[in-house]
């Protein structure tokens, strides 16, 4: 999904009068472009990039468990400790999967005017390309404000829909800036948690602390982008967020509400300061009024309503009310439905209170083992497409291990030197060892495909499996290299695997002859 800028004038409305005589060049508001880059127009004929955050999620009450925060100094837990949290969309792409958007770039200085000083445009400069700055966070909200009511009266073919709902801007709740400064779907879980998102160049090809940015701000975008095409959510400007400040309590937030939430470190900070764990805690008013600092910025995400319509309350309605009532389990399905019965006939308001709780405690219990059991299932299809392609890259080693003796056999059939002959005698054996270690280390691992495939036959229902493949194939569809490059499609080895384990559902039939020419075929098919 892309937009194309245009020329957007608004006239009439009250609020932007007057334009630039020329829309922006695409260095004032995108200094690197991006494939899939979203453009949304903005007053005096700007524009501001955004980047599409998926979250592996498919309806409306579908979430994704992450982990926030991670590893840190032992005296900032209280801020930084790994507490669990859920992510999810709020548009669906033409595949179903959901999504939102966040700004790609930090929010600059001409597009902050443009929106709040719109009937006074002025062409783009330099300077303009910087964050915006010594801005309070009532002022980030404002703009947000300011830049939704433009976009819905000038713009509104050009934002997303959901159900019929048009999307709209806002700040980034703390949960969706730290799953998109992570690298969200782009990353394995493990990469997930680091403390920086992957940075194969070197830190300073990617944020700017207090030592590379000299003790000044910097132009957006200067630097490399983390693994969703996002430039400087780690260093330049530290980044309010939605949301207020919590405590972490060990598995959770405790619940006071505090001060504002800042993210990422800046420029005058060092380089132990500017990373995804730190969660800062700034007071939305100090002796001067509302709370504004010279190295603190924001950065916006387009999202929607969840509730757009009679029609998509009514899904959810139906979505919450499957929630933890069994689904292919039927005893829990009979015992939650025994317990509704029950209470239903029960004439004691009190009983039927306690008869009615237990069974949603029991619904909620029964969920929480429902997304364990799913997560679950998605790894071990996860875990069979690894080992598939391992053995298909271990047995290529055999093969040129074979290819090699084979040739120094030739070589040595050849060889008239009867000193040279025998070396090369002595050394035949080497070589026969490399390729038994080849064969050896290969028929390891598909020893552990066969086991993985067993197991899981033992462990989930066909059913179970079947329900999770198309969401493993998109997560794995999502992930980079440590570069940022795009991973190599597993979604092949996904399919083969699949196959493999429905074969062994079916018949219990193990084929390690046929399971390891297939996955050898892949590799050299592609």
């Amino acid at each position: 999904m892309t937009y194309n800028t245009q020329k957007w004038v608004a006239l009439g409305l009250g609020l932007f009068t007057t334009v630039a005589e020329a829309a922006w060049e695409e260095k004032f508001f995108n200094p690197k472009p991006l494939a899939d880059d979203v453009i949304l127009p903005m007053p005096c004929d700007g524009s501001m990039v955004f980047r599409v955050i998926k979250t592996n999620t498919n309806k409306p009450l579908d979430d994704t468990k992450i982990t926030l925060g991670g590893n840190s100094n032992e005296e900032d837990n209280y801020a930084q400790y790994a507490t669990p949290a859920y992510i999810a969309g709020s548009f669906s792409d033409q595949s179903k999967e959901r999504y939102f958007l966040i700004g790609k770039y930090e929010v600059t200085e001409a597009q902050y005017n443009a929106v709040m000083k719109g009937e006074q445009c002025t062409a783009p400069n330099m300077k303009g390309v910087m964050p915006i700055t010594n801005v309070s966070w009532f002022d980030a909200v404002e703009f947000s404000r300011k830049y939704s009511e433009w976009l819905l009266k000038n713009a509104a073919d050009k934002l997303p829909v959901e159900d019929g709902a048009k999307g709209f801007v806002r700040l980034p709740t703390n949960v969706e800036w730290e799953y998109a400064s992570r690298g969200g779907a782009a990353v394995d879980p493990g990469v997930f948690r680091e403390n920086t998102f992957p940075m194969p160049d070197g830190f300073n090809n990617y944020a700017w602390s207090s030592k590379s940015a000299n003790g000044k701000l910097q132009l957006i975008g200067r630097l490399s982008p983390n693994p969703l095409g996002l430039f400087d959510t780690l260093g330049n400007v530290s980044e309010m967020v939605f949301d207020s400040f919590q405590a972490n309590k060990l598995d959770r937030y405790h619940g006071q509400e505090g001060g504002i939430i800042v993210r990422g470190g800046s420029y005058i900070k060092p380089e132990s300061e500017v990373d995804n764990v730190s969660r800062i805690e700034i007071p939305y008013y100090d002796a001067n009024g509302a709370t504004k600092k010279r190295d603190m910025g924001f950065r916006l995400v387009v999202t929607a309503p969840l509730l757009t319509s009679s029609e998509r309350i009514k899904m959810i309605r139906q979505e919450w009310s499957a929630l933890g009532s069994g689904g292919k389990d039927k005893n829990d399905t009979n015992i939650v439905d025994k317990l509704e019965k029950l209470a239903s006939n029960v004439e004691d308001d009190k009983l039927k209170n306690e008869i009615n709780k237990t069974k949603e405690e029991l619904r909620a219990s029964n969920q929480a083992r429902d997304e364990q059991r799913d997560a679950a299932a998605r790894s071990s299809l996860q875990l069979g497409a690894f080992l598939c392609a391992n053995i298909s890259d271990l047995e290529a080693v055999v093969e040129r291990e074979k290819i090699a003796i084979q040739s120094f056999e030739e070589g040595l059939n050849a060889e008239q030197d009867p000193e040279l002959k025998q070396l090369l005698e002595q050394k035949r054996e080497s070589f026969k060892l490399k390729l038994a270690e080849a064969e050896k280390a290969r028929d390891y691992v598909l020893n552990y495909y066969t086991s993985t495939i067993t197991a899981t036959f033992d462990t989930y229902s066909q059913n179970t499996i079947e329900a999770q493949i198309d969401r493993t194939k998109k997560i794995m569809g999502e992930k980079r290299l440590a570069n940022g490059e795009k991973a190599v499609n597993i979604t092949q080895y996904i399919d083969l695997y699949w196959s493999h384990l429905s074969q062994y559902y079916k018949n219990g039939q193990i084929g390690r002859d046929k399971w390891l020419k297939q996955c050898t075929e892949i590799k050299q098919q592609n």
